[in-house]
């Protein structure tokens, strides 16, 4: 039998709190801190964003990455259904 969850019991998945390593992330944060301190005068944030283009230009000149097991998972998933 499955388990359900008590509606009136506050639940939280800890699989989607972990820490990832997202991109550019430390640019984005600097870019938005440095258009608030400056009430959104984005010339005056002009080293700020070109931290942040650099960070993204990397990033789409970087390989990506290959099949991970999900994607082999998904396609074994697919053949089966057939």
């Amino acid at each position: 039998m499955g388990t359900t969850k008590d509606p009136n019991k506050l639940w939280v998945n800890t699989k989607k709190m972990q820490r990832r390593n997202i991109a550019c992330m430390e640019e984005v944060m600097g870019m938005l801190a440095c258009l608030k301190k400056c009430n959104f005068e984005d010339a005056r944030c002009i080293g700020e964003r070109s931290s942040l283009d650099a960070c993204l230009n990397f990033q789409a000149q970087k390989p990506k990455s290959s099949s991970t097991i999900n994607h082999h998972l998904q396609r074994l998933s697919r053949m089966a259904k057939r």
